[in-house]
């Protein structure tokens, strides 16, 4: 058995190597969206010959909070879908749940941002496990699976930590432009200025722009900064952003448990060299 399930595991490995990398993997770090036109990614801009080749995801960082339920009707008003990295502290009550249950029914990537936010360059090697833990645990209740994508919270990262969230099967993302809207709003800048600060933040080559929900939902900035460069970038869900849709056959597996799953399953097979759909990668 211990035979045959080593051979297993070298035939699930073969098959997922190339997904793995593609799609993202424990400890890999991303930060912007994939270039749509790779042969010309100098000259590459926003809008060309009336054809989007710019991507760009909206990744919500904090919450689920009350204004999360305002921008999913805007991003549904839109016909967009993006991502939402979420405090399992957070989901502390049924309506919390629910709103997480929509953004997943909604068609958006839930990521983790842990049970609260945690600088974790200078946190200790066993909180930063604890933490990890504890948010897992939590959001495999309310989801059915571990998010496998984690936002650090002020985007603190180190290799100590990176090699932390490798270990529990993290891919880690940060952001290429956006992270100011708290700033603005705390700040009381008017929506004019908001939505110039945020939307001159983000690249012509597109990428991943970070928003905190409480900070642009009510207030407008949001949909005027909407209205103001849709027509430039294309706004994608998480795994279009980085352009690892079908990169394998199916054969990606959102966690160490799931491949484990497929190995185990293969050895039965004796040897098998297919199993059914990949699990979520988030």
């Amino acid at each position: 058995m211990l035979f045959s399930l080593k051979i297993a595991r070298n035939i699930v490995s073969a098959l997922v190597a190339f997904g793995a990398l593609a799609e993202g993997f424990p400890g890999e770090v991303i930060n912007t969206c994939a270039l749509v036109d790779n042969a010309n990614p100098i000259d590459l801009e926003p809008y060309d010959d009336g054809v989007k080749r710019s991507r760009a995801n909206l990744a919500f960082i904090g919450g689920p909070g009350d204004s999360d339920a305002k921008v999913l009707d805007i991003l549904n008003d839109y016909g967009i879908k993006g991502s939402f990295f979420l405090y399992s502290d957070d989901i502390d009550s049924d309506e919390k749940v629910q709103l997480v249950h929509r953004m997943v029914d909604e068609g958006h990537s839930i990521g983790s941002k842990g049970t609260k936010a945690m600088n974790l360059r200078y946190t200790n090697d066993t909180a930063i496990a604890a933490m990890l833990e504890e948010s897992d645990e939590r959001f495999e209740e309310v989801l059915g699976h571990i998010p496998k994508i984690f936002f650090p919270s002020f985007g603190s990262i180190d290799n100590r930590g990176r090699g932390i969230l490798e270990k529990y099967g993290k891919t880690i993302v940060l952001w290429n432009s956006g992270a100011n809207s708290w700033w603005t709003a705390s700040n009381g800048i008017d929506r004019d200025t908001s939505v110039a600060v945020l939307r001159y933040t983000l690249p012509e080559a597109g990428g991943i722009m970070a928003l905190e929900s409480d900070s642009v939902a009510d207030n407008g900035v949001l949909v005027e900064m909407l209205n103001q460069i849709m027509q430039y970038w294309e706004f994608v869900d998480f795994l279009t952003c980085i352009d690892r849709l079908d990169v394998d056959d199916g054969m990606v597996f959102a966690t160490y448990e799931a491949y484990n799953r497929a190995v185990k399953n293969a050895a039965k097979r004796n040897g098998g060299a297919k199993s059914g759909k990949s699990e979520y990668m988030f």
